[in-house]
């Protein structure tokens, strides 16, 4: 089971760049950046970090340095609007920037609800509003729409009471965006709330009833009646691929893919005059086939989707599987500002193919002394990437850590926490019961292991053997590793 964070964390760090001579009306002198400064006082620590979308992978985690005065500045590439979740006071405050924007951000971490403020400076019209618009939206729904997601996977409640519960709170949404002067980006602001709604609750909510009844079962859809905007609406819409929303809001982006990826592939062939014969799905190969085929009306929107599940897939299910990807899809991506990005991706991911050797690192361990991937030559290594916030990777320790440790005592297991600084990790040591070399990777996508690696989402298990040689770079997790004949049996049969 993996998190693709908020699926909470993320990504392997690369940049697309949308915006392409003869791909996009955007001119050559248009800002292909934003600016994010500020102060903190009463720092815990000498960073911050937010999650920024991206067109390819979803989400990547970016720090931020705070100097001893408690004052930040970062300058972040970005082609098109982006959504920004910032990491701070145990939430992920959402808010998006846009080419040209200079956010200023303050707050005292000591009284934080009391001080937290954002400032827009930009040439774009009304940016403060839409600021006040997210945070507004935020502060005012997230609370309920957390509970959404209890609600909708209550198998006691019925699919109608549901639908009408998910259509009061999305027009609650509505109702606010209504009051809310016009400007440039509310279409974005809408779009992002219409496809989060479609993609997380109705989506699950029809799923729940074809469960039931896959031959007679009712269609739920989400109204925009509440709306007063007409030209909002038809911008909203299920069946619609638009390439203007494809630019500006991620949540479509990624109902895109749920939609391409919906039809169930399948997962046996039968062989003429062979009978049945089992066959391992390639979900990589399977994502790009189903691409072709529902996107083929939008060139661009084709080349991103795959562009992003190719190099997805490479962390997803492994190298291999999405290898045959590559090799499949490539020349059917036109777009020269995709096809670079996968090839210079492509050129990166070389180093972890299957029997190359494994990337050295050296991290602190919770003595706080150096240790090498070096060390344990000669040994079978299994490392496991996770993270004090991932819950995914809590259960996974919880009910597999131990009786796997005991197991197989003669594997090194490497426990490595990419979430966290060093007290917060420590603490959490304590009330797991993880053996083996417990690591510290601080700052996740700007550690070099996790970099070299390309953990873009935890759990993440990597595989070695004893020639410091890579086995599998998306090994399986510990519950796999419960069955018999498994591939660390077979590695140490070797």
């Amino acid at each position: 089971m993996r998190l693709h964070l908020i699926r909470f964390f993320l990504s392997f760090i690369l940049t697309a760049t949308l915006i392409n001579q003869g791909e996009s009306a955007a001119q050559a002198d248009e800002p292909k950046s934003f600016v994010i400064k500020g102060n903190v006082k009463n720092a815990d620590g000498d960073f911050w970090e937010f999650l920024i979308t991206d067109f390819i992978k979803a989400k990547h985690l970016v720090g931020v340095p705070i100097d001893k005065n408690g004052n930040f500045i970062k300058e972040i590439a970005i082609s098109a609007p982006q959504d920004l979740y910032l990491s701070l006071n145990h939430q992920g405050i959402p808010v998006f920037a846009v080419p040209g924007d200079t956010l200023i951000i303050n707050w005292d971490a000591a009284k934080f609800n009391e001080t937290f403020r954002i400032t827009a400076v930009s040439s774009v019209p009304s940016r403060q509003d839409e600021i006040d618009l997210v945070l507004k939206l935020y502060q005012s729904y997230w609370p309920k729409t957390l509970d959404m997601f209890k609600i909708v996977q209550n198998r006691e409640i019925a699919g109608d009471e549901k639908m009408q519960q998910v259509q009061a709170l999305f027009n609650k949404y509505c109702s606010v965006i209504n009051q809310n002067p016009k400007s440039k980006y509310v279409a974005k602001v809408l779009a992002d709330q219409y496809y989060f709604f479609l993609l997380r609750f109705v989506e699950k909510i029809n799923a729940q009833e074809r469960n039931k009844n896959a031959n007679q079962f009712k269609q739920y859809r989400l109204n925009l009646d509440s709306l007063n905007d007409a030209a909002l609406k038809y911008g909203c819409r299920e069946d619609l691929l638009n390439e203007n929303v494809f630019a500006f809001s991620p949540n479509y982006r990624s109902y895109i893919e749920n939609q391409v990826r919906s039809n169930n592939p399948f997962s046996e062939v039968s062989l003429a005059n062979q009978g049945p014969a089992n066959k391992e799905y390639n979900f990589t190969l399977g994502n790009g086939y189903a691409g072709l085929s529902g996107l083929y009306l939008s060139n661009i929107i084709m080349d991103w989707y795959l562009t992003n599940s190719i190099i997805t897939g490479y962390s997803d299910y492994g190298y291999e599987n999405s290898e045959k990807a590559y090799q499949k899809f490539k020349d059917d991506i036109l777009s020269r500002s995709y096809r670079d990005t996968l090839e210079r991706f492509h050129d990166k991911i070389q180093r972890l193919r299957s029997g190359t050797q494994a990337p050295v690192f050296t991290l602190k361990n919770t003595d706080g002394k150096n240790v090498s991937l070096s060390d344990f030559k000669g040994k079978v290594v299994y490392i496991g990437f996770w993270g004090i916030y991932c819950n995914p990777c809590i259960n996974e320790i919880n009910q597999y850590a131990e009786k796997i440790h005991q197991k197989y005592n003669d594997v090194v297991f490497i426990n490595i926490c990419v979430d966290a600084d060093e007290q917060s990790w420590q603490k959490k040591l304590k009330s797991l019961k993880l053996n083996g070399i417990n690591l510290l990777a601080k700052g996740w996508t700007k550690n070099p292991v996790c970099q070299a690696y390309n953990v873009s989402s935890i759990p993440h298990h990597v595989l070695i053997d004893k020639n410091g040689k890579l086995i599998d770079n998306v090994a399986p997790d510990l519950g796999s590793l419960m069955d018999d004949n498994n591939v660390l049996d077979q590695l140490l049969k070797m």
